[in-house]
C-alpha cells in the first residue's frame, strides 16, 4: 500500500459519502485495512487532506491545458470572443468531472465550497492554467466583482450543479461507476445547452428590462425572521462552524442564554436546525413571491425574483453563510415537510421561453434549485473588506443575464 493508493481511495471514499464527512476509518474500510495502518504515511486526517488539495488541482489542471489553451486562443482574437472561450472552458470542465466524479465530490465540498488553502483560480494559475486571464479588463478598472469573473464562476457552478445531480438519485448517495458513453454525451450537450443559452430568453426582451423599476418594486420589505435575536445567534453558529459543528453551547455564547435555557426553546440541536431553515425558507419564499406578483411580464418575473431573493441575503449575512453552508449538501431536518424551496418559481410561466432549453416548462423545480446556486454563491464570492451589502446592482444584472440568456451576452 503506498501513499499514491491511500489518496485515491480517499478520494473515493469522499465521493461516495457525498454529503458526509469522511473520516480516516471510511479510508481504510475503502482499502480494506485497517485505520492504524494509515498511520505509517500519515499522521492524522488533515495531513492526508494536505495531499489530496495538490493532487485534485494537478490532475484537473493537465486535463484542461490543452482546451485552456484553445480558449485563451479564442480570446486573444482567435475567433469567437469571450463567449466561445468560455463555452470552451465549460465542456473541457464538464468532460472531466463527468469522468472523475470523485473528483468532482471533493470539488463541492472542498474546493468550491471556499475551504481550499487558496483559491481555485490561484491554484491553477500555479500550474499554468491562468483562468485570470478572462477578466483582466475588469481588474485593472476596479470592478466589483470583476464581471467577467462573475460569469465564469457561474459557469463553473452550473458545471457543479448539474453534473452533481446527474451522479446522485433521490437519497444523495453518489454512483461512482463511470457514466455510458451515451449518457456522457447526453448530459455534455445539456450542460452545454444551460450554459450558452440559460433559460433561453428572447435578448431583446430582456435588454427592454427597466432594471432600475423593478429593482425598486423587489427591495427588501423589511421581513424579519420569527424567533429574533435567539434565531439570529443559531444562524450565526452554524455559519461559523457548519450544519454538523454547529453547537448549542455556542448558540447559548452568541444568545447570552444558558444551555440549559435552550432547551427551553428547542428539543433538540436538530430541531433547532430544523427551526431555522424552515423559518427561513419561508421567510425567502414569502419576499420573492411578493416580488413576482408585480410584474405579469416572465423576464421581468424571474430577475425580481433573482433581485428579491439576494437582496433578501445582503440584508440578513448570517443567514446567508448559513445556505451557503448547504448549498451543495442536505440534512436531514428530521420533519416530514419538505422545505418548498423548489417553488420559488412555481407561477412563472417558463414555456414563453424565446428559444426551448432543458430548463424550461418542465423543470420549474430545477430552475428555482438552480438560480439558488447561483445567487448564493455569487455573494459568497466577496472579497475581503467588502461585506455582502456591498454586491451591486450591477452584478445582479449580470447574474440574471446569465441565468435568462447563457455566456453568449453574460459579461455585457
Amino acid at each position: 500500500m503506498t501513499k499514491q493508493d491511500i489518496v485515491d481511495a480517499a478520494f473515493r471514499a469522499w465521493g461516495r459519502k457525498l454529503y458526509l464527512t469522511v473520516s480516516l476509518s471510511d479510508v481504510a474500510g475503502e482499502l480494506g485495512v485497517t485505520k492504524p495502518a494509515l498511520y505509517r504515511h500519515f499522521r492524522n486526517k488533515q495531513a492526508l487532506m494536505d495531499e489530496m488539495y495538490p493532487r485534485f488541482f494537478d490532475t484537473h489542471a493537465e486535463a484542461i491545458r490543452a482546451d485552456f489553451e484553445r480558449a485563451r486562443s479564442a480570446l486573444d482574437g482567435g475567433g469567437g470572443g469571450m463567449a466561445q472561450a468560455m463555452l470552451t472552458m465549460s465542456r473541457a470542465m464538464a468532460a472531466y468531472y463527468a469522468e472523475h466524479i470523485d473528483h468532482l465530490v471533493f470539488a463541492m465540498m472542498q474546493v468550491y465550497g471556499g475551504s481550499a488553502k487558496s483559491g481555485f483560480g490561484e491554484q491553477m494559475c500555479a500550474r499554468g492554467v491562468d483562468l485570470g486571464c478572462f477578466f483582466t479588463a475588469d481588474r485593472a478598472a476596479g470592478v466589483y466583482p470583476p464581471l467577467y469573473q462573475l460569469v465564469m464562476s457561474s459557469v463553473f457552478v452550473t458545471l457543479v450543479y448539474f453534473l452533481g445531480a446527474s451522479h446522485t438519485n433521490g437519497t444523495c448517495k453518489a454512483r461512482l461507476t463511470p457514466l455510458s458513453e451515451e449518457a456522457l454525451q447526453s448530459l455534455l450537450a445539456r450542460v452545454e445547452g444551460v450554459v450558452s443559452r440559460g433559460l433561453g430568453f428572447a435578448r431583446e426582451r430582456v435588454q427592454g428590462i427597466d432594471y432600475a423599476r423593478l429593482e425598486a418594486a423587489a427591495a427588501a420589505r423589511g421581513l424579519a425572521a420569527e424567533g429574533g435575536p435567539l434565531m439570529k445567534a443559531v444562524a450565526e453558529a452554524v455559519g461559523e462552524a457548519g450544519i454538523w459543528e454547529a453547537s448549542m453551547r455556542r448558540v447559548a455564547a452568541l444568545s447570552g442564554l444558558s444551555k440549559s435555557s435552550l432547551y427551553g426553546h428547542f428539543k433538540s440541536k436538530r430541531d433547532m436546525l430544523r427551526r431555522l431553515f424552515m423559518s427561513e425558507f419561508d421567510q425567502i419564499l414569502k419576499a420573492a413571491g411578493e416580488a413576482i406578483r408585480a410584474s405579469a411580464v416572465t423576464e421581468e418575473q424571474v430577475y425580481l425574483g433573482v433581485f428579491a431573493i439576494t437582496d433578501y441575503f445582503r440584508a440578513r449575512p448570517e443567514i446567508l453563510i448559513a445556505m451557503d453552508r448547504i448549498r451543495s449538501r442536505r440534512i436531514d431536518l428530521g420533519n416530514s415537510k419538505p422545505p418548498r424551496f423548489d417553488s420559488i418559481f412555481q407561477g412563472v410561466d417558463l414555456s414563453t421561453c424565446g428559444q426551448k432549453t432543458d430548463l424550461c416548462s418542465d423543470e420549474v423545480d430545477r430552475v428555482s434549485h438552480w438560480v439558488l446556486f447561483l445567487i448564493i454563491n455569487t455573494l459568497m464570492r466577496n472579497p475581503a473588506g467588502k461585506n455582502f451589502a456591498a454586491l451591486p446592482n450591477e452584478s445582479i444584472r449580470t447574474l440574471y443575464r446569465f441565468i435568462a440568456m447563457g455566456v453568449g451576452v453574460g459579461g455585457e
